[in-house]
């Protein structure tokens, strides 16, 4: 007999935001401006075609020469998978603790990673996705925090190749896989095999 009892439901505890992001793209730039929530950024190029979240179309992939993303604070997860970039790539990723990784992605320009502050970890290549190739400077600043830079396949740097870890306890892993004609140089980092 239910009739004194009352039947309980299910409670909102909180309200959901979902991700907010700007997406721009004339052709050739494509920049990513995110709030200062945490954001999950997937970024593929599949035929030609880029696609943001892996189902967005947002354009042609032919003549694309520079990415920006920026996501601000919280913490946030880049994905970039199957690009060949003609100019700069640029991620920042603001305070947090945030996880950008870069699977089979060409830039002919230079490479700039800032993850800012917190417990943050940048994964450049992978043993099925393919390398990473900067034909211009590769910098990596990981801010403070404890930081991981794991270079799990070829990444290959046409000028000066620098990891930053910032304050903290910060480790390079699998840093044989990186190779440059320019300088290497590990800074605030434990390097590791």
């Amino acid at each position: 007999m239910l009739r004194n009892r009352r039947l309980r439901g299910f409670e909102s505890l909180e309200t959901k935001r979902l991700m907010t992001c700007d997406v721009a793209f004339d052709g050739e730039s494509l920049n990513v401006s995110c709030d200062d929530a945490g954001d999950f950024i997937f970024l593929n190029n599949v035929g030609g075609r880029i696609l943001y979240g892996g189902f967005q179309d947002i354009g042609s992939s032919e003549n694309l020469t520079d990415v920006k993303i920026t996501t601000r604070g919280g913490g946030d997860a880049v994905i970039l998978q199957g690009f060949d970039i003609g100019g700069d790539l640029k991620i920042e990723t603001g305070d947090g603790n945030d996880v950008v990784t870069l699977h089979d992605v060409s830039v002919a320009g230079d490479a700039k990673i800032d993850t800012g502050n917190g417990s943050d970890a940048v994964f450049m290549g992978g043993s099925f996705t393919g390398p990473v190739d900067v034909d211009g400077d590769l910098k990596i600043d990981l801010g403070a925090g404890n930081d991981l830079a794991f270079f799990q396949a070829s990444t290959s740097v046409g000028g000066d190749a620098k990891v930053d870890g910032g304050a903290d306890v910060d480790q390079v892993f699998s840093s044989f896989q990186l190779t440059a004609d320019g300088e290497i140089v590990f800074k605030d980092v434990e390097v590791l095999i």
